[in-house]
């Protein structure tokens, strides 16, 4: 992890955040609702949260896990993530969890997806509720990857085929998903806010036959959508 103590592009503090004998994954780093660093990241096979407050560093390991993703509400932490536990009958499986931080104290985590396949790159939002909204990725048993997608108290619903989504709610609260598709992006974004978990049609956003995007990545600042990735080494 490292620090600028201005706006210019140099990063004089480093710090090491995980062991150096320590195998590390995928991360998320964001900032809380009260402006602190917050960092979910993977080490030995593990999801860790960590939070930065004033020179103090909060550090708690939810378990095993895979592919964090964060989200903040005034009261609370939520991070979304991958985890992989036995079958009763043999085997295994891979679903998506959801475990949140309210008034210091994580909640048990809680299954958000099922059904067959393997799921995993979570990418998480809270809607103008302060509830968890959520698209995933799940590879069918042949191989094939789609997008799935779920609000609480609705069904999770199939977006279509794609792999590595990034998910943002629009000032209306429709969902709308990125993701990639041979190479390409695409948007699917949900119809009305009164239809919610039902998209429309999903749109290419880039057509560059025979060049690939990058895994999208999106933030929605009150008004736009910003849309970041890369092209051939270009951003």
């Amino acid at each position: 992890l490292a620090a600028s103590p201005g706006a210019r592009a140099d990063f004089p503090v480093q710090s090491r955040v995980t062991a150096p004998e320590g195998e590390a994954g995928p991360f998320h780093l964001a900032l809380d609702h009260f402006q602190n660093v917050t960092l979910a990241h993977e080490e030995d096979g593990k999801v860790i949260v960590e939070t930065r407050v004033r020179g103090s560093i909060d550090r708690y390991a939810l378990g095993p896990g895979a592919e964090p993703s964060l989200a903040f509400d005034a009261t609370s932490t939520f991070v979304a993530y991958a985890v992989r536990s036995p079958l009763p009958g043999g085997g295994e499986e891979r679903r998506i969890y959801l475990a949140a931080r309210r008034a210091g104290e994580w909640t048990t985590p809680r299954k958000l997806s099922s059904g067959d396949g393997e799921d995993g790159s979570p990418s998480l939002q809270l809607s103008r509720y302060q509830e968890p909204v959520i698209a995933w990725r799940k590879v069918l048993p042949g191989g094939a990857s789609r997008i799935w997608f779920r609000r609480p108290a609705f069904p999770a619903v199939d977006v279509g085929r794609g792999e590595s989504p990034t998910l943002v709610l629009d000032a209306a609260g429709r969902a709308h998903i990125f993701f990639l598709r041979d190479g390409d992006i695409l948007q699917a974004r949900e119809e009305s806010s009164t239809r919610p978990a039902f998209f429309a049609p999903a749109a290419k956003v880039t057509e560059t036959p025979f060049v690939d995007e990058s895994a999208p990545r999106a933030v929605f600042d009150g008004s736009q959508i910003h849309l970041a990735y890369s092209r051939r080494g270009t951003v």
